[in-house]
């Protein structure tokens, strides 16, 4: 459905759909607008070396709330013991005196103030939200757009891994600070009570403390190196079944499914075993914190006893005492499950830590470290389609409105050839000459370089949506934001399509262009399959055939009508009679613009102006049209699909069998 939609998002027609009528969502209350303080906020700027004080900078005020509201919650842990206390100090079997309002104030006093504190869960839940979806946020940002995963590549899976649980973990040690700092600041209180109490006792109970917290460092280095190699192992499962899920179709065409699934027995065998090493720390970490206050309690209460029996202390201070180890255990399970979660965190951490490192293999800034040349801001220092591109490193030259080609015994090689002459990675050096000026392709800003070069890669990537939003590109129409309701509506309503309200791109293409680019990859069958462009294409593209979806691809690429268009293995998936066509229609389209195409087909070298022959280095060794460099034994071998007359085979002359002379695995290569 598109349409043009204003501020109010409308939910989606049901008429029509009786069943849809009938149907019940049932979402719990929520308030129709959140206060300002409860709304998350993405975090802007990170330091990746301090994970923690990022999430927690700019929240000051709520992360001061929160602590001021957890001290109301574990004092009022102080208070109630101290008002049994005070009321039986106060002689209770007289009745009720006077002297029993102090003790009985303290104690409705206690009462109110849970009643108050409950809201410290709130806030200790929006300080995880923050956490937890600012954190996610920054990674998307990070990861999404980064060509071949940026300097430092990350499997997919990893980068999921982290999304989904490491932000989670960092939410949760978040969100349990406030009760540490109130904990830490009541336990001062307590000390403070028991000295008042018996200075013999507290100071048993400050010596006997640090013991206590020393039990808990003590496991957490071997907590945090276990739950590590957990963590990398559950990564790996992770990205072993995130590849599968790609790669299925393709398992079973050539029977893999039994090598996979050892692949991934062995591996879920190897998380496991990880696991299980984690767990008995964590076990270990779990029984200490049930056992060691409850003997720690017991020893300073039996102390107790013997300092009431020598009149020392009265039975009101007694039984505060008691009460008071009693809420002791609960600064010392914070400082636990705060030992827990630090442990846990720094794990993620540290993978987040490595994600957020990641740099892009192109940007902007790079212009200023290229050395002795000025950045360019203006499109007209160049006129795109006129200018010819050199690459030093492969010596190959591509002339301004021509139609190149690269080839190559190794279809690899000269992929990454063309996928220079883009800008993929600013390590590479590529000239722009055009009237008498030459340029560093790295001083243009990198939003003008993708304005004049659109690079359609070997693998024709489509998206779940419609088929006129996979041909738009940046032009697409934007899809609006659902609700709960409507998204769980859509899902509901058919499983194979979605529905959802777009705002128009009021500069998207109109059905003409569409129409033009499609005629020139070939693919009118396919806007004839469904409901013309607004059909629904699934996720990879799974509902159309790899021919089909290749020249969508390619239609997606000629589309913006560039001035330098690189194309890499365009008409692999397509039969002889279609890629004719394609190559006929595209070099008419683009005669006065520059096209490189890397291929191996005769059908489209022949169409071409230039022919540049590689060889296995990626250097540049012939250059020629497809006619004049078939008397080349090498080129012939290739576009001819001879390999046995490659030049790495030397024919043995007496017993006429072909020889190697490389010792080098070629299988699957061709």
């Amino acid at each position: 459905m598109r349409k043009l939609v204003g501020k109010k998002n409308k939910a989606p027609n049901t008429k029509g759909q009786p069943y849809l009528a009938t149907m019940k969502f049932w979402h719990g209350p929520t308030p129709k607008k959140w206060w300002k303080f409860t709304q998350p906020r993405f975090l802007e700027n990170i330091d990746d070396k301090r994970l923690l004080a990022s999430v927690l900078h700019g929240r000051k005020s709520l992360f001061f709330v929160a602590v001021l509201l957890e001290l109301i919650v574990y004092g009022s842990t102080v208070v109630f013991p101290t008002a049994i206390g005070m009321m039986l100090d106060a002689n209770l079997a007289r009745g009720l005196t006077w002297t029993l309002i102090p003790g009985a104030t303290f104690f409705f006093g206690y009462l109110l103030a849970r009643s108050v504190a409950s809201v410290a869960e709130l806030y200790r839940m929006i300080i995880w939200m923050n956490a937890t979806l600012g954190m996610r946020e920054k990674i998307v940002r990070t990861a999404v757009g980064l060509r071949a995963g940026g300097r430092q590549r990350f499997a997919a899976g990893e980068i999921v891994a982290a999304i989904i649980s490491d932000c989670e973990k960092i939410g949760t040690l978040a969100s349990t600070l406030p009760q540490l700092v109130a904990s830490f600041l009541v336990l001062l209180v307590l000390l403070g009570l028991v000295f008042h109490i018996s200075f013999y006792l507290g100071w048993v109970i400050l010596l006997g403390l640090p013991l206590v917290f020393g039990l808990i460092l003590a496991t957490m280095k071997p907590l945090q190196k276990r739950l590590d190699a957990m963590r990398e192992e559950k990564g790996d499962l992770t990205t072993l079944a995130t590849d599968v899920v790609v790669g299925l179709r393709v398992l079973q065409g050539i029977g893999g499914q039994t090598v996979y699934q050892k692949n991934y027995r062995t591996q879920s065998e190897k998380m496991r075993d990880a696991g299980i090493k984690a767990a008995k720390i964590q076990a270990l970490l779990s029984a200490l914190n049930t056992v060691v206050p409850v003997i720690f309690t017991a020893v300073v209460v039996s102390l107790a006893f013997f300092e009431f029996h020598a009149h020392q202390i009265t039975a009101g201070e007694l039984v505060a005492l008691y009460g008071y180890m009693l809420a002791l255990s609960a600064p010392v399970f914070v400082c636990f499950s705060v030992a827990w979660s630090l442990a846990d965190a720094r794990v993620g951490a540290n993978k987040i830590h490595r994600i957020l490192q990641i740099t892009p293999l192109t940007a902007d800034d790079f212009a200023q470290n290229v050395k002795d040349e000025a950045r360019i801001d203006t499109s007209t220092e160049v006129k795109w389609q006129e200018a010819d591109l050199y690459d030093p490193l492969s010596q190959v030259t591509v002339q301004g409105r021509g139609l190149t080609a690269l080839v190559s015994a190794n279809p690899q090689v000269a992929s990454e050839v063309a996928q220079r002459f883009a800008r993929v990675d600013d390590n590479y050096e590529i000239r722009v000459q055009n009237a008498g000026s030459d340029y560093d392709l790295r001083q243009f800003p990198l939003a003008l370089v993708r304005d004049n070069i659109v690079l359609s890669g070997a693998i024709a990537h489509l998206f779940q949506g419609s088929l006129r939003f996979n041909l738009s590109g940046r032009r697409a129409d934007m899809p609006v934001a659902r609700s709960i309701r409507q998204q769980v509506a859509d899902a509901m309503r058919n499983l194979h399509s979605m529905s959802s309200e777009h705002e128009i791109n009021l500069h998207g293409y109109s059905k003409t262009d569409l129409d033009a680019a499609m005629f020139v990859a070939d693919a009118q069958d396919v806007v004839a399959l469904g409901e013309g462009y607004e059909q629904y294409i699934e996720e990879r593209g799974r509902s159309l055939s790899g021919g089909q979806r290749q020249r969508i691809a390619l239609a997606r690429a000629v589309l913006p009508d560039s001035p330098i268009l690189v194309l890499i293995e365009p008409t692999s998936a397509v039969d002889s009679h279609t890629e004719e066509r394609i190559v006929q229609r595209l070099r008419a389209v683009r005669l006065d613009k520059t096209t490189l195409v890397v291929a191996t087909s005769p059908l489209i070298l022949q169409e071409c102006d230039q022919v540049v022959l590689l060889n296995e280095d990626g250097q540049a060794i012939a250059c020629g049209t497809h006619q004049g460099l078939l008397a080349n034994l090498q080129y012939r071998a290739i576009v001819q699909r001879d390999f046995a007359e490659l030049p790495e085979l030397n024919i043995d002359s007496e017993n006429g069998q072909a020889q190697t002379e490389k010792n080098v695995d070629r299988e699957g290569a061709h």
